[in-house]
């Protein structure tokens, strides 16, 4: 058919060819090689920079970052902290004039004035400019006062009495900055108060480093003494983006977690054992074909004391090397709740402190406790030092016999144990060290999960205030905490993952549902809904007594039974699209999601709808954090054409729209031009599995897919990648061949392709051969929420169209089993 020559005319590997110039191809996988060696420690040599007289250093990091340095004894420190894990900064282009008393460095987007006789920096010293948009604008970086009090402590522990922080909007602690981070929510019913992040309206932000201890050879040690000054001005106007690379530049890159990490976790404070998982739990997941990722396994498993105990509780796991041989047979990652303290008559604590010295006594680990354990708090309980080896050394050991068993990963819940990593008196955050030795312990058993953990701060240091939690993207998926189930909870959860985003963590994990209190089936519905669409999705719940436990979609009625279902089904559906983000921020630095204002900083609605954001760059995502059904929600549609991934109605802005939103969808829209790859629902999201390709008409647009066998090797080495291409005026999707280092990957998969928006084709085309039409079959309960990865057609070689609105609609064509050296196109005539 004349039709359908366009494939023939130009080659539908072309388009894949054509892409891969656009958006990098196999040449983007490179960045992460050397990134994840160096996140364990600094790069090998001396640090490089300007020194200006005797007692100052300037090093340029990139055009938009500069670190800058005082020492009295003109010994200026090269070893890395917690935030500057890289010291060696070469490449950079800038210019030095030196004149009569004064220095001046120019890196063509900050310019810095420098007394060149000071021996300390300050607004007298020290002249700074950012340039923002076409105008220079003063900035005035504020050195921390020597000296911290953490501002309270044992909040947590209050919290569990009924204690909370002061409400608030939610805003960061400074006017113009974005946002922010915390170090959890436990106990809390709503908005809080953060500090601040990386991006500010200002244009610049600075960190001072200068009292942050150093990691030299794996332990913390404090600087020199004297007054000594190092921090880091991040000037990047209003080009945000620019503030991920050199934090990635000065940090590190974020951690990249297994493939697992992306799809669909479990836990529940309950004393699950091994029959429960394998007869009951599990079974129900395959039942309603949804496919489940990482099991976490609380605190229950184990013994003496089923809150601190080291031992696995063998009236629930008789047999743990076969429980975790089955989980992961079954496909599933397992993590395992830990609680940082000992007790006297546990039969660890002997070769514990033979190892690692005296402990020392702690109060009862956790008041609840005296309800779920009362044994626990009858005994002697020990807590660890962290900043001590030896002591570190030897709670690290505790973990080993798990992990010989086959434990995958560590929760640790260090919400209630005294166990501490020094007094918190600033010079280095708790969670950032002890998740720093979570992440060097993983490395080294070759894995890549980081630790699930709360950040910043410390039990003594609850609110997690200085220094913070820089450094921990490369070690930790921020547990946030035993918050409250509420409404107000669910919408702020919206604007925090984007907040933290801001400071440099792009893996946010809440207790969908909420932690306690109680839930209603609506705000269930929609919590899963908006937990589809985060960077990790954990469903979580306290015990009977503390609210509500329900959070599977089988133990609620309908309607909201087959809601949460299908986007659960929805979650592992979008793993393929959400794996490569995960790539692009280890390649990057940038958040999976991400503030409007990263991509549209000129529009003041990319500021004020703050409780929407854009996962990647393809999705824009609203979830509903009021109830109703149906709930009115606000969206900002910025600049373009954008499609409702479920119902197919597009909408164009800018352009404010009021939308009546059922309790069975969600507001998300994909541009035109995005090409997103799933997995269809209902199906495990393995590596090399099924592939559907939903591509959006309306424009041209590029993607790719990133895979590997999620070990450490494979990420280092580049793993594979595929690019995708839509050719908006010639109507045809495109996959290239597969390139890079495909490990175990399967040689061929089968391939789906849907493209939304179009007028009824003629013809339908699969790499030059004419597919047949068929009539659509009814959606199938397991397509996932309002059919947004249907599978399509049954049979290769055919295809079938939806009509939709604006006399525009869906067609779907099932390719076949295509190689992956091969590729594939899809033309519609």
């Amino acid at each position: 058919m004349d039709a359908v020559e366009p494939i023939g005319r130009r080659g539908f590997l072309g388009y894949a060819l054509a892409a891969a110039g656009a958006v990098g191809g196999a040449g983007a996988l490179s960045g992460l090689g050397a990134g994840t060696a160096a996140a364990g420690g600094a790069l090998a040599g001396a640090a490089v920079g300007e020194r200006i007289g005797t007692n100052l250093r300037v090093q340029v990091v990139s055009p938009t970052c500069v670190r800058l340095e005082s020492a009295p004894d003109g010994r200026f420190e090269d070893r890395p902290t917690m935030l500057g894990a890289h010291r060696v900064h070469d490449g950079a282009v800038y210019e030095r004039t030196d004149a009569p008393g004064r220095v001046t460095i120019d890196t063509g987007r900050i310019r810095l004035r420098i007394d060149a006789g000071a021996a300390t920096l300050d607004d007298a010293t020290l002249g700074a400019q950012v340039l923002r948009g076409d105008e220079w604008i003063d900035v005035h970086p504020r050195w921390e006062r020597p000296g911290y009090t953490a501002p309270v402590t044992g909040l947590g522990m209050a919290g569990y009495l009924g204690g909370a922080t002061v409400k608030t909007d939610g805003a960061p602690s400074t006017q113009g900055n974005l946002g922010g981070w915390l170090r959890a929510l436990d106990t809390q019913f709503g908005p809080v108060l953060l500090h601040d992040g990386l991006l500010s309206r200002d244009g610049w932000v600075f960190l001072d480093d200068s009292a942050s201890q150093l990691v030299d050879d794996g332990h913390r040690v404090r600087r020199p003494p004297g007054r000594r000054q190092d921090g880091y001005l991040f000037g990047y106007g209003d080009e945000y983006n620019a503030v991920f690379g050199d934090y990635r530049r000065v940090s590190g890159p974020p951690a990249f977690p297994p493939r697992a990490a992306y799809g669909l976790w479990f836990s529940r404070y309950h004393p699950y054992s091994d029959d429960d998982y394998r007869s009951r739990l599990l079974p129900a997941f395959e039942g309603e074909k949804v496919p489940l990722s990482v099991l976490m396994v609380d605190t229950d498993y184990k013994s003496p004391h089923k809150w601190n105990g080291w031992n696995w509780r063998r009236a629930l796991f008789p047999d743990p090397p076969g429980f975790l041989a089955w989980a992961h047979a079954q496909g599933l990652q397992v993590g395992l709740n830990v609680h940082p303290s000992i007790a006297a008559a546990d039969p660890q604590y002997a070769p514990t402190v033979r190892r690692g010295g005296p402990l020392a006594p702690i109060a009862m680990p956790n008041l609840i406790s005296l309800t779920s354990d009362p044994q626990a708090v009858i005994d002697q309980n020990f807590g660890f030092d962290w900043s001590v080896p030896a002591q570190l050394e030897a709670y690290l050991g505790l973990h080993a016999p798990f992990e010989d068993d086959g434990a995958d990963f560590w929760w640790l819940d260090w919400c209630c144990d005294g166990s501490t990593a020094g007094q918190p008196d600033g010079t280095s955050s708790g969670d950032a060290w002890i998740n720093s030795r979570y992440g060097a312990r993983s490395r080294a058993r070759g894995s890549r999960w980081p630790v699930l953990s709360r950040t910043g701060g410390s039990w003594q240091d609850w609110g997690g205030a200085r220094p913070g939690p820089w450094g921990e993207h490369r070690s930790t998926i921020h547990f946030t905490g035993d918050a409250v189930s509420s409404w107000e909870m669910l919408d702020f959860q919206t604007r925090f993952t984007v907040a933290e985003g801001n400071s440099g963590m792009p893996y946010v994990s809440h207790d969908i549902g909420g932690f306690q209190g109680p839930l209603d089936d609506a705000l269930y519905a929609r919590w899963v809904q908006a937990g589809a669409f985060s960077p990790v999705m954990r469903l979580h719940s306290g015990t009977p007594d503390r609210g509500d436990p329900r959070r599977l979609p089988w133990e609620f009625p309908e309607p909201v039974r087959g809601i949460a279902a299908g986007f659960l089904r929805t979650r592992s559906a979008l793993v393929p699209y959400l794996y490569t983000l995960g790539r692009r921020s280890a390649d990057t630095g940038e958040p999976l999601a991400r503030g409007m204002y990263l991509a549209w900083p000129g529009f003041e609605q990319a500021y004020s709808f703050d409780r929407q954001f854009m996962l990647g760059e393809d999705l824009l995502v609203a979830p509903v954090g009021v109830p109703g059904d149906p709930a009115v929600k606000r969206v900002w549609f910025p600049p373009g054409e954008w499609h409702d991934v479920f119902t197919g109605e597009r909408h164009t802005g800018p352009a404010e729209v009021d939308l009546r939103v059922p309790l069975d969808r969600m507001p998300v829209f994909a541009r035109s031009g995005a090409v997103v790859p799933l997995h269809p629902a209902g199906l495990a999201p393995d590596a090399g599995g099924p592939l559907l390709l939903r591509g959006f008409a309306g424009a041209d647009g590029h993607a790719w897919i990133y895979e590997d066998d999620s070990t450490p090797e494979s990420a280092a080495g580049g793993g594979a990648g595929t690019d995708l291409v839509w050719s908006d005026g010639d109507r045809i999707l495109a996959m290239g061949p597969r390139s890079g280092m495909a490990g175990g990957l399967p040689p061929e998969r089968a391939v789906s392709v849907r493209v939304d928006g179009v007028p009824e084709p003629r013809a339908v085309t699969v790499s030059g051969a004419v597919a047949a039409r068929v009539e659509a079959h009814p959606a199938d309960p397991g397509d996932g929420a309002g059919g947004f990865a249907n599978g399509g057609p049954a049979d290769p070689g055919t295809w079938t169209f939806a009509p939709g609105p604006g006399g525009r609609g869906a067609v779907h064509v099932h390719c076949g089993t295509i190689r992956t050296g091969d590729g594939v196109a899809v033309g519609l005539a």
